[in-house]
């Protein structure tokens, strides 16, 4: 009887290991669920950001993109009006 107790008491003290193990792993789970959840939110706000950023050069870009072409349809104008008034000196205008 006595030998039967102990092995009980043995199987019962490995049953309260095992729920403690389990407890530990679904623990350890949800930590790095949480972990896993702000690396997530980090990422995110940094596409944001960057996304954000993106917008904000493109339309830099675009703008300069405007005045480059602008100045370069004055400087079109501008060397044909030299060009047209050079001509109107050779012909004594």
């Amino acid at each position: 009887m006595n030998e039967l107790n102990g092995e009980i008491e043995m199987i019962q003290e490995g049953i309260a290991q095992i729920k403690a193990d389990i407890e530990q792993f679904k623990s350890q789970g949800m930590e790095m669920e949480e972990k896993r959840k702000a690396i997530l939110r980090d990422l995110e706000d940094e596409l944001s950001s960057i996304t954000d950023k993106t917008g904000s050069f493109t339309a830099k870009f675009t703008a300069a993109t405007k005045v480059l072409e602008q100045l370069m349809s004055g400087e079109h104008c501008f060397s044909n009006c030299c060009h047209v008034k050079s001509r109107w000196g050779e012909i004594g205008f």
